[in-house]
């Protein structure tokens, strides 16, 4: 503090810590005590000596109110920009934390439907991948059925063909089928048929028996 403005309160009987409107209660009450007019006629001179002492130390102290006020209103004006500036920063920062909060969103959202996009178009590659196996497999069990049927007919001629030589080789040596006389045409032999009793019982075990007949030389 100013030492002018320490005796200025000093001179008013007044702490530093006084207001302005003490220092003015302060100073009318002692102005009315010490004013010229007021005091003897031997005591005017120092009178106006005290009453210069007086109005120097309300100068000075409202010289310091002035400035007191003036810096409480710049304090003011400056504590007021600190915090519209704390406040515009926190509102930057608030307006930037929303904007990163879209943008993640809109991350999260492309991400997920880029993802979708791609579930969906590996699962129709799958798919034609599976209907081109499928195609495939069904063609090769085609073909293989077509193979194995071939095979099994080929296979069915085969038994026949067998069937018939073992057949024809059978009835070329005399063998007697069905109740018939078979013989080859070149056997010098005469074979005579044995007959059988029509009112013979069949065999107990259904099987119908064929006796070979002799030959004779």
């Amino acid at each position: 503090m100013d030492p002018k403005v320490s005796q200025a309160f000093a001179a008013l009987g007044l702490p530093i810590t006084a207001s302005r409107t003490a220092a003015k209660a302060e100073y009318r009450k002692l102005a009315l005590l010490q004013h010229p007019d007021k005091v003897p006629t031997g005591r005017k001179a120092q009178a106006q000596e005290d009453m210069k002492v007086l109005n120097a130390a309300i100068e000075a102290l409202e010289s310091y109110f002035d400035d007191q006020q003036h810096d409480g209103l710049v304090r003011e004006y400056l504590e007021r920009m600190k915090r519209e500036r704390q406040e515009k920063k926190e509102r930057a920062r608030a307006a930037a934390m929303e904007r990163m909060r879209r943008v993640r969103q809109e991350a999260e959202a492309r991400e997920t439907r880029d993802r979708e996009a791609w579930v969906r178009e590996e699962e129709r590659r799958l798919l034609a991948e599976a209907r081109v196996e499928h195609t495939s497999w069904k063609q090769q069990k085609e073909e293989d059925d077509r193979s194995a049927r071939e095979w099994r007919e080929k296979g069915e001629e085969e038994v026949r063909r067998m069937g018939a030589a073992w057949q024809q080789q059978r009835e070329q040596a005399g063998i007697w089928l069905g109740g018939e006389k078979k013989a080859p045409a070149a056997a010098p032999a005469v074979v005579e048929e044995e007959k059988e009793k029509e009112t013979d019982p069949l065999p107990s075990d259904g099987k119908i028996r064929f006796s070979l007949l002799k030959r004779k030389q």
